[in-house]
Order: structure tokens, then C-alpha cells, then sequence
């Protein structure tokens, strides 16, 4: 098998990436008057960088100060921490922040905590929905409200965003607006956490946000939205709100559930203990099955799906029961049953010697029963698992049971 690599120019990579973005982005930065580029150390140096595609800056806010309102900063593949790269302020200009790679290759870590708060941006001063923050995946926020973004008087527009496990301690786990209304588009919310109410996002002083074809799931310790009172008029389309611990189509949205493309289905991410956060090529989530036709969540699929059935004619297990797969040893393909006592999230995953995943089989919540699922030898991108022994893996609550396994070619 030969390997070609391609030589692409900076100016190539920006028209393919730009490419990529969806209709709502068709009169995004065509008229940006300049570009400055970072990339996280060592690649980039404030020092001696000077924003160029060559001489990158090393923090997001370096570029952010020099920049002038109209202009793009461009963020290079990498992980963006520490100070200069958190607590990012616009100063009351109209710019772009947007990613090369998308927002699975390029994460901005605010590493916040109980005794260092911090949140990835502060955005006030009339910002309006020109404003664009564009791929990236926003994580490790810790504050009292907005662990992850703060909207102020501001109406940005995020597209392409991951937010993740960013915390608020009182309200707004991921995103926080007083008198804002922020835009966000295929935009995916998973496992931030709120102390009290809104573990995803958190409105007050008549703000209005729009999700357009958003994911907010499995967040925890509050409701997925919630407003302070009737002035917030929180607006959904195509959007699907599941698993959230506080409750999902509740407070200030429950009367969008079902409406205008509105769905509460599991997205069956491909591993989201693990932070994969692709979807399953089933899931309900992809433009091939969302209510819409479009894509609903930043990133597309990523792994097979796993077909599990529930067994017929079978009382509920009293206990939780992974049986011995058959046949075994098996070739092709192999079928796996399993009981769960009560509703519980189930893992299923198989690994070689090693200790390396292989294939995860399932993921998601499942009711009290008894199942069954096929592992057909094969690795998540289709390829054939090679001859040997394996060893699947039930996770169920706090319980565990593993058995092995042998393929023969």
C-alpha cells in the first residue's frame, strides 16, 4: 500500500477548511481585512512571532490585542492553556476566532478550579452575532456563573463548538448571558455541570440565545437550561436535549419539546467515558435520521454501530449476568447476551492482550432486561481484528465483569 502525502499551502488549507462550514456560514469573513495566526509553544512565540503563517503567535489573546474589528485570528492544531490562552477578552471588537483542524484538534483548556477560577472567555462591550468563535472544543472552565463562556451584553456567535466538562458552580455550567442573546450552531454540550441550575447554560436579564442543530447531554447537577425568570426567551431548532441529570425539555424550553425539529433521543456518542464525542453511524443525530437533514452536534460519525436487541419472552433479571459468548472460538462473528437488574448506562467493550480497546459494542442507557449483540471481529473503522484472545468487558453502574475470548482466522 503506497502512502501519498499532500503539500498543502496556508492559503489552501483556509479555502478547504472554509469550505466545510455550513450554509449559516456562507457570508462569514469574506470582507476580514487581515489574519493572525497562533499556535501553542514552541511553535509559537509572542516574543518573536509577529502573527504571520511562519512566525505564529503563542497565546490566543496576543493575536485578540493586536488584531483590528473585521480582522481573523486562526488557531493551528494544538491544545491552548494557561494564562493568554483564558479569560479571552474581545475588547469590543468585531473579530473571528476560528480553528484550522475543527474542534476534536483544537482545544482551548481554561484550567480552572475552586481556588484558581477561570473560564475560556469573557465577552461583553456589544458584541454582536458578526462576532465569530468558530472549531474549537471549550473546556475546563470553573467559575461561580459561565464556567465556560460569560455573555454580558453580548451576542457572539459560536459555530462548530464543543463544550465539555466546564463547571458553575451556582448557575451556567458551559455558558452564562445577561442581556445577551449568542448564537450557536452546531454546537455539541456534554458533561458540564452546574451546582444549582442551568448545567449547561444559564440566562437572566431578557436574554434570547439560538440553538440551531445543538447536542446539549449527560450534563450534570441541574437542568440543561434554565433562566432567572420570564424575561429569557431561550430559542431551539433541530436541537437534541437528553440525559441531562436536572431534566432536559424543562424550565424556560419545556414547551419547545417536540417543536420545530426538537428531539430527546440518545445520541450514542462513540465513547463518551472516554471523550470521543463522534457519533454512532445510527445515531439520530446525523443527517441521514435528524428531523431536519442536517447534522445536529459539531462532529459527524466516527464509529460502527452496534445493533442491541432485547430478548424476547425473558423475565428481567434479578441480577447483573454478562454470559459466555458463542461460538467460541469464533470466526466471523460472535454473539454476546447480558442481563442488567435496572436502568443503568451500560459499556460493553473489548480488548486484546494488551489492555487496548478493540471495539466498544455498547454505550448508552438501558432499561431493566435481558440483550443480546454480535461483535463481528472487526475494528470501529471496518477493518479485520487480527487471530487471538480477547476479553470483553460489561460496566454497569459500579459493577464490572469481563470474560474472554478467542478469534480464529
Amino acid at each position: 500500500m503506497k502512502c501519498v502525502i499532500f503539500l498543502v499551502t496556508a492559503v489552501g488549507l483556509l479555502l478547504a477548511a472554509s469550505s466545510l462550514l455550513p450554509t449559516d456560514m456562507s457570508t462569514t469573513r469574506a470582507n476580514k481585512s487581515a489574519s493572525w495566526f497562533v499556535s501553542p509553544s514552541p511553535v509559537g512565540d509572542d516574543l518573536s512571532g509577529d502573527g504571520t503563517w511562519d512566525k505564529p503567535f503563542a497565546t490566543i489573546q496576543k493575536a485578540i490585542d493586536i488584531a483590528a474589528s473585521g480582522d481573523q485570528v486562526i488557531l493551528g492544531t494544538g491544545i491552548y492553556s494557561g494564562d493568554g490562552n483564558r479569560d479571552l477578552v474581545f475588547r469590543g471588537k468585531d473579530l473571528t476566532v476560528r480553528s484550522l483542524s475543527g474542534a476534536r484538534e483544537t482545544i482551548l483548556d481554561a484550567g480552572g478550579s475552586d481556588t484558581a477560577q477561570h473560564r475560556a472567555f469573557y465577552l461583553e462591550g456589544g458584541l454582536d452575532t458578526t462576532t465569530y468563535i468558530e472549531g474549537l472544543t471549550i473546556t475546563g472552565g470553573y467559575s461561580s456563573s459561565g464556567g465556560g463562556v460569560w455573555c454580558k451584553g453580548a451576542s457572539p456567535t459560536f459555530v462548530n463548538c464543543v463544550f465539555t466538562r466546564n463547571t458553575g458552580t451556582i448557575s451556567g455550567g458551559a455558558v452564562r448571558c445577561k442581556g445577551s442573546s449568542p448564537h450557536f450552531i452546531n454546537c455539541t454540550f456534554f458533561a458540564n455541570h452546574s451546582g444549582s441550575v442551568g448545567s449547561s447554560v444559564f440566562c437572566l436579564a431578557s436574554s434570547s440565545p439560538v440553538f440551531k442543530r445543538c447536542l446539549i447531554a449527560f450534563s450534570t447537577g441541574a437542568e440543561a437550561i434554565a433562566c432567572l425568570d420570564g424575561t429569557c426567551q431561550p430559542r431551539l431548532q433541530c436541537s437534541d436535549v437528553y440525559g441531562n441529570a436536572g431534566g432536559d425539555w424543562v424550565d424556560c424550553i419545556a414547551h419547545q419539546s417536540q417543536t420545530d425539529g426538537n428531539l430527546s433521543l440518545d445520541p450514542t456518542f462513540c465513547l463518551r467515558d472516554e471523550g470521543d464525542l463522534r457519533l454512532r453511524t445510527n445515531s439520530p443525530c446525523l443527517a441521514q435520521f435528524s428531523p431536519c437533514g442536517l447534522l445536529i452536534g459539531a462532529l459527524g460519525d466516527g464509529c460502527q454501530a452496534t445493533s442491541v436487541t432485547e430478548l424476547e419472552h425473558q423475565v428481567p433479571s434479578d441480577q447483573l449476568r454478562l454470559a459466555q459468548n458463542y461460538p467460541n472460538p469464533f470466526n466471523p462473528s460472535t454473539r454476546i447476551e447480558f442481563a442488567v437488574p435496572s436502568a443503568t448506562h451500560v459499556n460493553i467493550s473489548v480488548f486484546n492482550l494488551q489492555g487496548q480497546t478493540v471495539a466498544t459494542l455498547v454505550n448508552q442507557e438501558l432499561p431493566a432486561g435481558r440483550y443480546g449483540l454480535s461483535w463481528d471481529g472487526c475494528y470501529p473503522d471496518g477493518s479485520l481484528a487480527p487471530s487471538g484472545v480477547y476479553f470483553y468487558r460489561m460496566r454497569a453502574g459500579l459493577e464490572v465483569e469481563s470474560r474472554k475470548m478467542v478469534l480464529l482466522r
